[in-house]
């Protein structure tokens, strides 16, 4: 095969290569005998010795051929260099664990406290691999499991401390895939703190108890007194003798009972023994211990002892002694038992239980008995307890078995059984036999299940009558039995003699036979007691409980030809004559075995393998096996593959296959054997090697480079060897953040990166496959600022006060490319203004003077970011500003004579803008009036015309920010003829006149004067002077001293 289209089509597997270590994974079987067959496996099993058995369909009559003498050892063809090579190539395969960093958060915790551990790792940990896991503190392993990390190079687990002792500890966390061949690990300093508190036992006065049984009340605190939580263990102890030892008091408090051991008032020592959460403390408890009251039970206590016993129930007491304080049994105490004046001392159990039993001899009534526990060093006496018992007879049953066999020069048995009342058997008992034809009677003794037996031999017909009694008649009260038979003529003996495979006596023992091939097993004859050869007689034989029984010809001859189908079998063979209606069953009763050989198997690897295979290629592994040179058809296989152990099986050709994806590189040996029991397997070996091909990750060189500016990310991953590219996913970051990148089919990658800020930026491009020895990639580069400019418009140098001084322009980097969203200093006489640029750069900022003043400094300055340098513009410019020019209006209308009138305009400035609030000075007929603006720029002014003719009123603004304008114009003021319409009033000496004033128009008069006369005089003052009435609401009003002569007239 072309060796690129073979690497492209390897490559092509990369996909799929969790899923092949899967399967894989299932299809390895776990082999904890290392028989050569997985455990799980449904097969014949292949024993140590490599030794199988055939099958017994259609390899039948095919091994007629087979070799008697079995191979004793496995057969291997590798030759000596071979095995050298191995042990070499085994030698260069080493694990790949990368030293990587951990940290552990915190570094220091109490038993019980979470730890979270992070390993971060160049290599060896990728996020799509299941790992096993392993956490150590120095030698002790805390923690195993299996996971896949979150991310690539990097792993976390929380473990718990457990219970260890304090101190400084190395905590090691390894992660490791398929036997630690690739993986990382890292270790730390980690400080397991004391979680141990101090605690005392809080002291009380003397405890008083029995022995055996004291009650101390034990309360355990902190040191501070208060109540403890958890499970302290104590031991208590007389002086060096441990009374209660690992004794476990829940959270500190408890009543102890202590075995105590002695009497008398002495100290015992409450120890709390130090483990992870307590540390030690002692307490003496003085105790005040005295013997203990003790009660002897007696079950035949009834106001006395009371019972009836026999010659085989002859139990007369049973019972208990125990403590009265709490009724647990005293064990291996004395007891003293009086039975009519003789003293017997029985033991209690370990449980303080007793049994009395009396040897019955003869027959009695009211037996005195009594039993009393005489005390001793640690148990106070109990009180004697006494009665009577009975002892009487036992009602018994005698039965002899009717219907025997007696044969005339045979053994004849007579036998029988003896029974209580109850049915229940009755053994060691006497019985005498009075028998037919025997002069005295015969004393049998009753076995274990009650039955006797006595064998006597008559010469000659007759009928024989035998009784049965009991021997002891004052003790037993029976019934005789008897029974009657006869003696008869029976069958003829017989003899049986075996001819093959006979060892000592009747045992058989046939060694070598050949399976699967027809052979005499046994043979022999059978005679009868006379020599005489038994015809047509059935001899049973028995292989393996199976019957093959054969019938003996005219000279009593019998033979068994047998096709064995198993090898290296023993197989049980019975042969016996178990009699016929003429003859007796023979007596020699011949058993043993016989044992097939073994078959001879040979199990071949072809050598078909690849020129090239590498890891993750699926291998097809074939052979063929054969049985004594002929065909085994479908049967197992078993593969041993780099030790790891597989089934398959034969075809119908003798034929196998199995399919093998390999997992590691290296030198990996084969091993092929059949399951077959008890046969000799000739096991195939063959080696074959996988190779590990250099793959190159070349990343391009990448150039320093300004922020926001993309920067191809380009290279190639590829075979060394034949420069084949590699498509496959990459792990691949730039300063630790990872991104998806891909190779495409010739192995070449590319991406585009805007770096977001300056620094430096190391890129790494690593690729993971345990395929593949990998010579991975890092580079780095540095990103700076970009350039900036301050682009400004074309801005004036003059400007009236008033108006604004907009200041714009356009922010661009190095590239002529706008900078949106940037902040703008506009430092304008010293004082600082901000604004930001839109998103095609620009920027404005309109400032509006509040006074006239030359030279007015201003600069643009833009500060930059993480991305963009500082830029200053207009630095030393200035404007200046000038008085504003304002304008003004006036009008005002003709009016008459001594009426209202206005004079209105509108101050401006030179925007046309109106100015408020501003002072206008008016000039009416050289008169000086000072108004104000309003909101809008205007002003007024109402005032009484009272010049005649043409008036003159000037406008006039003057302020300091505007240059001085004014306007002025003209009214007239036209005369009113006034109607005075006197009031006739009567004349007296205080007399007031009052007149009407209005205008021609009937208009009222509210102003101006009048003058009156009276009779041609004009009213003056005391002083001569003309009276003045002013005008008001169309009327004036005089007081007049009218003479007597005026009023005479």
């Amino acid at each position: 095969m072309d060796r690129k289209l073979k690497y492209c089509s390897v490559f092509l597997l990369l996909t799929v290569l969790t899923i092949l270590a899967i399967s894989t994974a299932s299809a390895v079987q776990a082999d904890a005998d290392d028989t050569g067959i997985p455990d799980n496996t449904i097969t014949n099993t292949v024993r140590a010795d490599d030794n199988t058995v055939t099958q017994t369909d259609d390899n039948i009559k095919e091994s007629q051929t087979i070799q008697k003498e079995a191979e004793t050892s496995d057969k291997d063809t590798t030759a000596a260099s071979d095995m050298k090579k191995i042990a070499k190539d085994g030698k260069s395969i080493k694990t790949s664990l990368t030293d990587g960093n951990l940290t552990a958060t915190p570094n220091s915790g109490y038993i019980g406290d979470n730890v979270y551990l992070v390993l971060t790792s160049k290599s060896g940990i990728a996020k799509t691999t299941q790992y096993s896991i392993t956490v150590k503190l120095n030698d002790t392993t805390i923690y195993r499991g299996s996971a896949k990390p979150a991310e690539n190079k990097k792993a976390t687990l929380t473990v718990t401390i457990p219970p260890i002792d304090p101190g400084d500890y190395t905590i090691t966390m390894k992660w490791g895939y398929s036997n630690d061949f690739i993986g990382a690990t890292g270790s730390t300093n980690f400080t397991v703190l004391d979680s141990s508190i101090d605690v005392n036992i809080v002291g009380v006065g003397s405890v008083t108890g029995e022995i055996g049984y004291t009650i101390i009340p034990v309360n355990i605190t902190d040191s501070n007194g208060n109540p403890i939580t958890g499970t302290p263990k104590i031991n208590v102890r007389d002086g060096n003798n441990l009374l209660l030892g690992n004794y476990s008091v829940e959270n500190g408090v408890a009543s102890i009972s202590v075995p105590t051991t002695r009497v008398g008032t002495y100290d015992l020592t409450v120890e709390v023994i130090k483990d992870f959460y307590f540390h030690n403390t002692t307490a003496v408890f003085p105790v005040t211990v005295t013997k203990s009251l003790t009660t002897l039970i007696v079950d035949q206590d009834n106001e006395g002892i009371q019972n009836t016993i026999n010659v085989v129930e002859n139990t007369v007491l049973t019972g208990k002694l125990v403590r009265t304080t709490n009724n647990n049994g005293i064990g291996n105490a004395g007891l003293t038992v009086n039975v009519n004046g003789t003293t017997k001392t029985i033991t209690t159990d370990d449980e303080g239980n007793y049994i009395f039993t009396f040897d019955v001899t003869h027959l009695a009534e009211n037996v005195p008995i009594s039993i009393k526990f005489d005390g001793d060093e640690s148990y106070e006496a109990s009180a004697e307890v006494s009665g009577t018992f009975n002892i009487r007879k036992l009602g018994t049953v005698i039965e002899l078995d009717e219907d025997l066999l007696s044969e005339v020069n045979e053994t004849t048995t007579i036998t029988g059984t003896v029974t209580d009342a109850n049915n229940n058997v009755l053994s060691n008992v006497e019985v005498a036999l009075q028998i037919m034809g025997v002069e005295s009677n015969v004393i049998v003794m009753t076995d274990s299940e009650g039955k006797f037996s006595h064998d006597v031999v008559y010469n000659d017909v007759l009928t024989v009558t035998v009784t049965a009694s009991m021997a002891n008649q004052e003790l037993y009260n029976a019934q005789s039995d008897t029974i009657t038979f006869d003696v008869v003529v029976g069958p003829k003996k017989t003899n049986l003699t075996i001819d093959t495979g006979i060892g000592t006596g009747t045992n058989i023992n046939i060694v070598d036979v050949t399976p699967y091939f027809d052979e005499v097993i046994t043979n022999g004859t059978l005679i009868d007691k006379f020599g005489e050869p038994v015809v047509g007689a059935t001899i049973k034989i028995l292989l393996n409980g199976e019957d093959y029984s054969q019938v003996t010809d005219s000279e009593g001859k019998f033979s068994l030809v047998y096709n064995a189908t198993e090898g290296l079998t023993t197989y049980n063979l019975n042969v016996e004559f178990e009699g016929n209606d003429a003859y007796k069953p023979a007596g020699e009763v011949y058993t043993g075995t016989f044992k097939t050989e073994a078959f001879n198997i040979t199990v071949t690897i072809d050598d078909n393998f690849p020129e090239e295979i590498l890891i993750g290629d699926e291998i097809t592994i074939t052979g063929n096996a054969t049985l004594q040179n002929n065909t085994l058809k479908n049967n197992p296989i078993v593969l041993k593959i780099d030790g790891t152990q597989y089934t398959t099986s034969t075809d119908g050709e003798g034929k196998y296959s199995y399919t093998y994806t390999i997992t590691r590189n290296g030198t990996i040996p084969i091993i092929a054997n059949a399951t077959f029991t008890n046969a000799k397997v000739n096991v195939a070996t063959k080696n074959i090697f996988v190779d590990k091909p250099l793959v190159y990750v070349h990343l391009d060189e990448v150039e320093n480079t300004i922020t926001l500016t993309d920067v191809p990310i380009t290279g190639r991953v590829y075979i060394d060897s034949n420069s084949t590219g590699i498509e496959t996913d990459l792990i691949f970051t730039i300063n630790d953040q990872t991104i998806p990148l891909s190779t495409n089919e010739d192995g070449y990658f590319n991406y585009t990166f805007a770096p977001p800020e300056i620094g430096e930026y190391v890129v790494s491009i690593s690729y993971d496959n345990v395929r593949y020895n990998i010579q991975n990639a890092t580079t780095t580069f540095i990103v700076t600022k970009r350039n900036t400019q301050l682009v400004n418009d074309n801005l004036p140098v003059v400007i009236r006060l008033g108006d604004v001084f907009t200041i714009s322009g356009t922010l661009i980097d190095e590239t002529d490319a706008p900078v949106g969203n940037a902040e703008i200093a506009f430092i304008i006489n010293g004082e600082t203004y901000t604004n930001t640029t839109d998103e095609n750069g620009q920027y404005e900022y309109n400032y509006q003077p509040s006074e006239i003043n030359d030279n007015n400094l201003y600069e643009v300055r833009y500060s930059g970011d993480n991305n963009y340098d500082l830029a200053r513009n207009y630095v030393g410019s200035f404007f200046d500003v000038e008085l504003s020019k304002a304008t003004i209006t006036i009008s005002a209308d003709d009016v008459i004579l001594n009426k209202l009138t206005t004079v209105t305009g509108l101050l401006t400035d030179n925007n046309n803008n109106p100015i408020s609030n501003a002072e206008i000075e008016l000039v009416i007929n050289d008169e000086e009036y000072t108004v104000t603006t309003d909101d809008e720029g205007i002003y007024t002014y109402t005032f009484n015309a009272t010049t005649l003719g043409e008036n003159t009123v000037i406008a006039i603004f003057n302020n300091e920010n505007y240059a001085p304008t004014s306007a002025k114009t003209t009214f007239q003021v036209i005369s009113t003829d006034i109607v005075i319409n006197p009031i006739i009033t009567k004349a007296n000496i205080n007399t007031t006149i009052t007149v009407n004033v209005t205008a021609s128009d009937g208009s009222v008069i509210n102003e101006g004067k009048v003058v009156a006369k009276v009779n041609g005089k004009t009213i003056k003052d005391v002083n001569k002077k003309i009276v003045y009435a002013p005008v008001s609401n169309g009327q004036a009003s005089f007081v007049y001293n009218f003479t007597s002569a005026q009023i005479a007239n």
